[in-house]
């Protein structure tokens, strides 16, 4: 019966019919429901992302990719977060009263859940990952305002 018992949970497991917190907090899911691994790596840099109007701006990146996760953390300084807040938050979505100091704390989340409310089809997680940056509107370098292409 015990044996029994552990291949059952073992196999719900397994087909994902049970998602432990662990497994939940390394996913993303959008309004729909639709369920999104969320990316492996903390964002740490940025690179240089092509806009709809074909220019670039600075986005949030780990190794060269968006593919990517922010999320709150006030204790380290980080570069993609900075990016994220300059030219996303407040370039491009106007969060003009937000600081551009790298550090993802309660306004930045706070400015997350903002633009994650505004953009349907996205959870509203104050998490910013790919699919939220891919909505944003962006600042480029000469102070014109763009989505990603």
């Amino acid at each position: 019966m015990k044996r029994s018992i552990i291949t059952a949970a073992v196999g719900l497991f397994l087909s994902g019919a049970i998602v432990t917190p662990a497994l939940a907090a390394d996913s993303e899911s959008t309004a729909s429901g639709a369920i999104q691994p969320r990316a492996t790596y903390e964002c740490d840099s940025a690179i240089g992302k092509l806009l709809q109007s074909g220019r670039s701006t600075a986005a949030p990146a780990y190794a060269g990719s968006v593919d990517c996760w922010l999320d709150y953390d006030v204790q380290n300084y980080n570069h993609g977060t900075f990016m994220l807040q300059y030219y996303g938050l407040i370039k491009g979505e106007g969060f003009h009263e937000l600081d551009a100091d790298g550090y993802y704390g309660a306004a930045t989340q706070s400015a997350i859940i903002k633009v994650q409310h505004a953009h349907a089809g996205l959870a509203v997680d104050g998490v910013y990952g790919k699919l939220t940056g891919s909505v944003m509107w962006w600042g480029d370098y000469y102070d014109s305002i763009s989505q990603w292409k």
